[in-house]
């Protein structure tokens, strides 16, 4: 007879090792045993979740297969299903174990997985732009969430940008815009901002207008000089 904690596999399809958004998450488990026939110790599975007490899961025969050792001796292949509903459940991190129910004589064959729990959408804040008006077509766009995020924007209702940080916003037209802020945390969970309306009136002379300014500064400094020298000149 092939002794069944040989080749005891668990696997676990449900839950996984990621984040859910919501509170009631699928147990679902599959075992296999080469028992002639699974005994009523196997028709169990023993969940533990973070370590409290542990409760029992029913499994039931769900097919079967003939394999043959290595020394040619057949076998009977037997695979099991199982599953629950976890509900009510709180933010936060589950670490779960199954277990191969208790035959005393066998050792224990264990599979685990750690899942968490996050319903609440992320914390997001616009920093920049503000509700005034601008006068240049390049502003900042500053913001700021609460925990890892996907962060993108909408500019004047057109589609979302995706952005990593903190960015700028160039080649604005003049006139009104409207920013709109998302992000969504690493459960799903997607947050809005406020829209932020904001003017730009960028003046278009205003680089030209320095040059200007810086011009007639320099020359009124050359005058002032040429007519400082004539006048100690005179003085002689």
């Amino acid at each position: 007879m092939i002794r069944l904690f040989d080749i005891v596999i668990i696997t676990i399809q449900s839950p996984q090792n990621k984040s859910y958004n919501v509170n009631t998450v699928p147990i679902n488990f599959t075992y296999e045993t080469n028992n002639y026939f699974p005994s009523w110790w196997d028709s169990q599975a023993t969940c533990i979740i973070n370590k409290e007490k542990p409760f029992k899961i029913n499994a039931t025969i769900v097919g079967s297969r003939t394999e043959t050792t290595s020394d040619g001796i057949k076998y009977t292949r037997w695979t099991l299903e199982g599953g629950t509903i976890l509900s009510n459940l709180t933010d936060g991190t589950y670490f779960l174990v199954f277990q191969r129910p208790g035959n005393p004589a066998e050792p224990v064959v264990s599979a685990n997985v750690s899942f968490t729990v996050d319903t609440a959408p992320p914390l997001l804040q616009i920093l920049q732009p503000e509700h005034r008006t601008f006068n240049s077509s390049s502003i900042p766009l500053n913001f700021a969430t609460n925990e890892p995020s996907s962060v993108s924007y909408s500019l004047d209702g057109l589609a979302n940008v995706t952005v990593s940080e903190n960015t700028t916003l160039t080649g604005l037209a003049n006139g009104s815009h409207s920013l709109a802020l998302y992000a969504a945390d690493a459960g799903g969970n997607v947050v809005a901002s406020e829209i932020v309306l904001f003017n730009v009136n960028a003046l278009w002379w205003a680089p030209y207008g320095l040059v200007a300014v810086a011009a007639v500064v320099a020359v009124a400094a050359m005058v002032y000089l040429r007519i400082r020298q004539r006048s100690l000149r005179s003085k002689r």
